[in-house]
């Protein structure tokens, strides 16, 4: 059984990182058979539109060479989080699943083969939320593995995952307080998700992604890892939405297929601790977070009410 998904390409902005990420989907194995969506979100103002310009020329000359290639463009500009939830919902109303990348992304030659391999394997098992493409070096043993919630770089869903997708922040965060799972949510506080969630409640952030990870997370859905990363994120350079210029989720691409193999469907604990201990490292001023929500989950208790 074979899916062959339609890829979306999400683009604004940038047409060289553009013109990298479509490079290297196109080398990808399979590529001719999927059909591939660029999404170019409208102009901000006038002083974007030489620019917008050049992305439009990148895309569409991508387009000319490959038939399997349609470029869509927002009359207005949406937004990164409103851009991806638009495309997405269209697309899906019309397909069973659905591979997203973003234009900062190259991809592993196997990156398609991956995201096929998961929606095929996984289609029956509803836990299993998402397919991720990026995984970070933390060292994990398992070829492939699961972890709680889903990512946002390089990754594949299917429709009636998406459709679970509840996408009022508010909602999202209240629920996550009312089951005491800030914690487990923060990986033991090594990261701050809820604070990220709060930002997005706050209008501080326009983030899908955050919702889109606390949505799956609630719900206990698994999106399936690759133990080597299968996408490269090169938007860490300030060009970004949302992220600044860091080394921090910085991946080495190697160009060799994952071992395919059905695994036990549960987050791995190894994998778990493996993250963890990775961005407590990467992160040690949130120590001091990570104390003052700790002493609070003590207090707060109920051993102490």
């Amino acid at each position: 059984m074979k899916f062959h998904s339609p890829v979306l390409v999400l683009a604004y902005n940038r047409p060289l990182h553009l013109h990298n990420c479509l490079e290297s989907l196109r080398r990808n194995l399979g590529f001719e058979e999927h059909e591939i969506f660029i999404a170019i979100d409208g102009i901000k103002n006038e002083s974007e539109r030489t620019i917008s310009r050049q992305v439009e020329n990148v895309a569409e000359e991508f387009a000319i060479v490959n038939e399997n290639t349609r470029v869509v463009k927002n009359a207005r500009n949406l937004g990164l989080g409103a851009s991806v939830l638009h495309n997405i919902d269209k697309i899906l109303d019309k397909n069973l699943g659905i591979i997203v990348v973003e234009d900062d992304l190259v991809l592993s030659s196997h990156f398609l083969n991956y995201c096929e391999y998961g929606l095929v394997s996984y289609l029956e098992d509803k836990s299993v939320m998402a397919i991720s493409g990026f995984s970070l070096p933390i060292g994990t043993l398992e070829e492939t593995y699961f972890l709680r919630g889903a990512d946002c770089w390089g990754w594949a869903t299917w429709k009636d995952r998406w459709d679970k997708f509840e996408r009022d922040g508010s909602l999202l965060l209240r629920e996550l307080k009312k089951r005491k799972l800030q914690r487990v949510f923060d990986l033991d506080y090594s990261y701050q998700y809820t604070s990220m969630l709060e930002r997005q409640v706050a209008g501080k952030s326009s983030s899908w992604a955050i919702r889109w990870h606390a949505s799956t997370f609630l719900q206990g859905g698994l999106s399936l890892f690759p133990k080597v990363s299968l996408v490269e994120n090169r938007g860490n350079d300030g060009s970004g939405t949302n992220m600044g210029i860091t080394e921090i989720y910085s991946t080495s691409l190697v160009n060799e297929s994952p071992v395919f193999e059905k695994i036990q469907i549960t987050e791995s604990r190894q994998a778990r601790e493996k993250l963890i201990d990775f961005y407590k490292k990467k992160f040690p001023q949130n120590l001091k977070s990570r104390l003052k929500n700790f002493i609070c989950s003590l207090y707060f208790s109920d051993s102490f009410r």
